[in-house]
């Protein structure tokens, strides 16, 4: 028998600490886990500090909300890649994450990608099973959250990972 959870989850840290007070704050006792920027598409390091203080506070459970390197355009812009880009974005910002959630000692369970990112890996399934590679090969640990149509989500699956199902 299965048993099915529903996980309230919001992305987190995007914008500057006017928003960060006004909104995610009191996003953050509302919900179980979060999706923090890691920086490339929007945010800024104090504020994310302040988001996973918040987020041990009410037992939030954090992951890296990776990117393309996009701030103008908040990480939409979609962006011609290949394998050593994708591995170094991807090192870059969960290391990232990984960091900031040690320095507040908790830690990152989860991996959700952002804006032109999840969007071409919910369409290009070479980037898929690139980004689930990196993935099972450097951070095994990691949930991947993922649409219930997207193709990364056959990629992780067929990979051996864990995968969390969004709803829309």
């Amino acid at each position: 028998m299965s048993v099915n959870k529903i996980n309230f989850n919001s992305d987190l840290g995007e914008q500057d600490r006017a928003f960060f007070e006004d909104i995610d704050q009191l996003l953050i006792s509302q919900i179980d886990s979060a999706n923090v920027s890691c920086l490339f598409h929007g945010g800024h390091k104090d504020v994310v500090l302040d988001v996973l203080k918040s987020c041990k506070q009410h037992k939030v459970s954090i992951g890296a909300h990776a990117s393309f390197l996009d701030k103008k355009n908040f990480g939409r812009t979609i962006i011609s890649w290949d394998r050593l880009l994708i591995h170094q974005l991807l090192k870059d910002q969960i290391n990232f994450m990984k960091d900031m959630t040690k320095e507040c000692d908790i830690s990152t369970s989860h991996f959700k990608p952002h804006g032109a990112l999840n969007y071409l890996a919910s369409r290009d399934e070479d980037l898929a099973f690139e980004i689930v590679k990196f993935l099972k090969i450097n951070h095994p640990e990691l949930i991947i959250l993922a649409p219930v149509s997207y193709t990364h989500l056959r990629a992780h699956e067929t990979r051996g990972n864990l995968v969390c199902r969004l709803l829309r």
